[in-house]
């Protein structure tokens, strides 16, 4: 237990001890006939036992009996907690009875006031009850918090970081797409997102260079792995010194690109290369390779 709690569980038992033995000398509650006097909570924890079941009320010196467990299992704080909140419950619903006997004769009166001596009879209880719980709060073992994982910064000579998924009973990702995940959570200025939410520009606080995230695998399921790559500040520049097949994968239109070619669909094949920044001189030569022809 960390000593300084252990001193405040000690400090409040104690109090809490004070608190109920000054509470003896203390009237209790006023009657329609008559108030307690100096030393009533001492009177009626002596002879409440005997009116225990006698009258309703009387089920409530209980509540003694709980407080006097609790002292006890101080060391064992858990079970001190139980019985002090049973003995403030018990003591508490003192106030739901609204008659007690008065006398030997079994005569009953209406409480019409509460006094000292029964609040700090309850007082006694909460101080037991803030005790018990310091005690127990502080034999827990500490829960160690998990590591917050951190990845390193891109150097200056990264281009590009490809994530993967692996399957081991379910999806993976490998530690670029954890790195990726990093980046662009904790490290990376979010400066645009396009095309739906697949494609998001980000900046380096640092050197200042832009990376864009995107997800060249959108068919599988969830969006498939990210991929981050460097590109200049300029849109002009994005595919810059990528090669073809680099540029049609990190753009995610590597499989439309198949399809089309597959349908020799020239037209749609020449709109996804001009989507990636290719110029017609560049894409005329690429028509002639898959022996497709303008229209």
């Amino acid at each position: 237990m960390n000593r300084k709690h252990s001193v405040l569980a000690r400090i409040t038992l104690v109090t809490s001890v004070i608190l109920f033995i000054v509470a003896l000398t203390q009237p209790c509650y006023c009657t329609a006939q008559e108030c307690g006097e100096p030393f009533e909570g001492l009177l009626l924890l002596v002879v409440g036992v005997f009116g225990l079941f006698s009258f309703p009320a009387g089920v409530t010196w209980l509540a003694n009996l709980t407080i006097f467990i609790a002292w006890r299992s101080f060391k064992n704080p858990k079970r001190a907690l139980i019985w002090s909140a049973i003995g403030l419950g018990i003591a508490l619903s003192f106030m739901l009875f609204k008659q007690v006997m008065v006398n030997e004769a079994g005569g009953i009166s209406n409480v019409t006031q509460y006094q000292l001596g029964y609040y700090l009879w309850v007082a006694s209880f909460v101080g037991m009850l803030a005790s018990s719980f310091i005690s127990y709060r502080q034999s827990q073992p500490l829960q160690s918090l998990p590591l917050i994982r951190t990845y390193p910064k891109p150097t200056p000579e990264e281009q590009m970081i490809n994530g993967e998924w692996t399957y081991n009973g379910q999806m993976e990702a490998n530690e670029n797409a954890n790195r990726i995940d990093w980046l662009t959570r904790n490290y990376f200025i979010k400066v645009e997102t396009t095309d739906g939410g697949w494609t998001t520009k980000y900046q380096d606080p640092e050197d200042k260079r832009y990376w864009v995230r995107t997800y060249p695998k959108g068919e599988m399921h969830g969006g498939g792995p990210p991929l981050l790559y460097c590109v200049s500040e300029t849109r002009g520049d994005l595919y810059k010194a990528m090669t073809v097949n680099e540029r049609l994968y990190v753009s995610g239109l590597m499989s439309s690109f198949e399809t089309a070619v597959e349908k020799n669909d020239a037209n749609a094949v020449i709109a996804i290369l001009r989507k990636v920044d290719l110029t017609e001189g560049n894409i005329d030569p690429i028509l002639e390779s898959y022996g497709l022809k303008r229209t």
